[in-house]
């Protein structure tokens, strides 16, 4: 598995969350925060966490069992099933935060009648994978301490409430309620607050005075919160939208 494919969002649309990586991806920040990863210096919290031999083969196993998940996320969206959504979704994203091509963005058309099915099919395939992803996460190892640990399940729950929120996206493209464009370029939004939020998070956990520490997780929580509220305001427009209406501009045809 190549070092861009960073666990907690993975298949159809990935984030660094740095929970689970590749054997060859540096993993000292977690190993800091007293996250047990193979590769831990000695001195390091996550060194100290890692425990006996068992714990690595352990942690090696939910590896190779990622890669297995995320081979098969691209095997399945390879269905030529899926070919005629295929340049208009970026079915396969390999960052969140990644964005879209301007071919995509620009693109003001709503799904034709044809392209309901495949979009339908590639919903299912992304919430199957997601699915797999989520019951090889359970065999991540867990930190000893309570600092640590709080911020692996603050990390797990930035990609979960984006993944819910692409979802949403993905019912109101379904519906007609959205352009493939709008789709792009909201679903590139949602990905960026969420990876922002998690490296904010992160850098915070590194921050040795536990009171400036706390104060940057408030504010990344705070911001993500604020997004999250924009977002509710958001969807329940579109959801009130006539079908097959409002265009990438905001025009109203």
């Amino acid at each position: 598995m190549s070092n861009k494919w960073i666990g907690c969002l993975i298949c159809f649309t990935l984030a660094g969350c740095s929970i689970l990586q590749s054997k060859s991806v540096d993993h000292g920040a977690d190993c800091t925060l007293g996250i047990p990863w193979a590769d831990c210096q000695p001195g390091t919290k996550g060194f100290s966490n890692i425990g006996v031999k068992a714990e690595k083969a352990r942690l090696n196993s939910t590896i190779e069992q990622f890669k297995v998940v995320h081979d098969q996320c691209q095997v399945d969206i390879n269905s030529p099933e899926l070919d005629i959504i295929r340049q208009k979704i970026e079915l396969f994203k390999p960052s969140l935060n990644t964005a879209p091509s301007a071919e995509i963005s620009t693109l003001d058309q709503f799904p034709s009648s044809a392209e309901l099915g495949p979009i339908a099919k590639w919903q299912s395939l992304r919430d199957l994978c997601l699915k797999r992803e989520a019951a090889v996460l359970q065999n991540i190892p867990t930190s000893n301490d309570s600092v640590s640990e709080s911020y692996i399940q603050q990390q797990r729950l930035f990609a979960k409430e984006t993944q819910l929120k692409i979802g949403e996206l993905a019912d109101a493209l379904q519906n007609s309620k959205i352009t493939y464009g709008e789709f792009a370029t909201k679903s590139y939004e949602l990905g960026k607050q969420a990876v922002n939020a998690q490296v904010t998070y992160k850098e915070a956990a590194l921050v040795t005075d536990r009171k400036k520490q706390v104060q940057i997780q408030q504010f990344a929580q705070q911001q993500f919160d604020n997004n999250l509220m924009a977002w509710k305001t958001y969807i329940k427009a579109v959801n009130a939208r006539k079908p097959r209406t409002v265009h990438l501009d905001g025009s109203v045809k």
